[in-house]
């Protein structure tokens, strides 16, 4: 089996080809291509019987190179890599039979398992049954979106300034086959799962299955979406009526009997103007129930309007608090791949909260204070003289030494090597 990985950046490709093994993965080919040209000219050489390839090149892009692949009649499994998510991108690949859809940055261990699942497509010669491959695609997709598309929610003080903002919002939603209206009213539901009495889903598959099971309760719209770790949001266009808890108390039952997991839940009542907020409060609440273990709460939990008020509650005006709580997260996870959209989740602040808070004290982007974080972390270790070179790379989250070593001699001036061998 051979696959074909094509990306215009070099050093993506240099991470993606050290970061596994591909030849122990069973492939006897591995080839690499940085432009849509260069991988057609792989594909009329050898066969491919796997591409994984990024969307955004300059010229001509990955959706194109796809349509020339299924033109030619090859009937190779593809998979895309993005750098963000985007729902025309995600209709169009859909048509193109898309296996999945990967967005970077990602982890090693993330291409290898959309790569596997595409082996084993070929592997059983599933690859002919696209309402299947349709499915779980488009869930993915649809997952990435939703998330962008929650996260990006104006808060309920935003929208009483910028009510277009709420419009604009609903359109999205749109898209997705969830038509509202502003009036509707909401129950908003957060599910932290936590255990598994089997081996655990991937997020799609949960989705989907949970989406099922809450079919047979509530006939109304539901959105359901991963949102990190083992949580999720239910999104539900009906009031939290007094059947409401006996409903999710069934779900809650059914997930455990025939999904095999536990998860805490907690509700909420909302509107459209006030998700946002909602969203945040049972966030929020999830992690007070971590911290006070003592206290004792049956699922699934309604939480109280004075609750959702208090715990919703945001200061807009960055302050050193915040630059220290982001200082102090960006330390403690040096080793992993780290973007601003995981500073706000972890923090309970908005992408944009985040940038202003790193640009009012740091002066710079909140990108630009990362890699100075982890830069100054690996001259540390290189000065101290303890730890080879290529580690020190993967204690400071690039799974690619030569982009490690790029981006360090551009931030010092000298390369990791000079560096060491300076303090010998």
């Amino acid at each position: 089996m051979n696959i074909l990985f094509v990306d215009d950046q070099t050093y993506v490709l240099s991470s993606i080809m050290t970061g596994v093994n591909w030849r122990a993965e069973g492939f006897a080919s591995v080839f690499t291509a940085t432009s849509a040209a260069a991988a057609k000219e792989l594909f009329q050489k050898h066969p491919i019987d796997i591409l994984v390839t990024d969307i955004e090149m300059p010229g001509e892009d990955g959706l194109s190179l796809l349509t020339w692949v299924r033109e030619q009649g090859y009937d190779t499994a593809c998979i895309l890599l993005t750098s963000h998510a985007d729902f025309f991108y995600a209709q169009q690949a859909i048509g193109l039979g898309v296996i999945d859809y990967v967005v970077q940055p990602a982890k090693s261990e993330d291409i290898l398992r959309a790569v596997n699942r595409a082996k084993n497509k070929l592997s059983t010669k599933d690859m002919n049954r696209p309402a299947e491959v349709e499915s779980a695609f488009t869930i993915a997709a649809k997952n990435m979106n939703l998330k962008s598309c929650f996260e990006n929610w104006p808060s309920s003080e935003i929208i009483a300034s910028f009510p277009h903002l709420l419009t604009e919002r609903l359109e999205e939603l749109n898209q997705f086959h969830f038509y509202s209206t502003p009036e509707d009213h909401l129950t908003v539901c957060y599910l932290h799962i936590l255990n598994w009495r089997t081996l655990p889903l991937a997020p799609p598959d949960f989705i989907q299955k949970l989406q099922g099971i809450t079919e047979q309760q509530i006939p109304d719209p539901t959105i359901i979406y991963f949102t990190n770790e083992n949580c999720f949001f239910m999104i539900i266009c009906a009031d939290a009526d007094t059947d409401m808890e006996k409903k999710l108390t069934a779900i809650r039952e059914t997930a455990a009997s025939k999904i095999r997991c536990s998860f805490r839940l907690f509700f909420a009542e909302a509107t459209f103007q006030t998700v946002r907020d909602t969203m945040t409060a049972l966030t929020r609440f999830d992690v007070l129930r971590d911290n006070d273990v003592n206290v004792n709460i049956a699922y699934p939990y309604r939480l109280p309007e004075d609750q959702v008020a208090e715990l919703s509650h945001t200061t807009s005006e960055p302050t050193e608090d915040q630059m220290t709580e982001i200082r102090d997260y960006i330390v403690r996870n040096l080793s992993e791949p780290i973007t601003r959209t995981q500073i706000a989740d972890a923090l309970f602040l908005s992408p944009a909260q985040i940038s202003a808070v790193i640009k009012k004290y740091q002066d710079m982007g909140c990108k630009e204070y990362i890699t100075q974080l982890k830069m100054n972390y690996a001259r540390e270790l290189l000065r101290a003289g303890k730890t080879r070179i290529s580690n020190v790379a993967s204690l400071c989250g690039y799974d690619s030494f030569s982009y490690f070593s790029k981006v360090y001699k551009d931030t010092f001036g000298i390369t990791p090597r000079e560096e060491k061998k300076g303090q010998e």
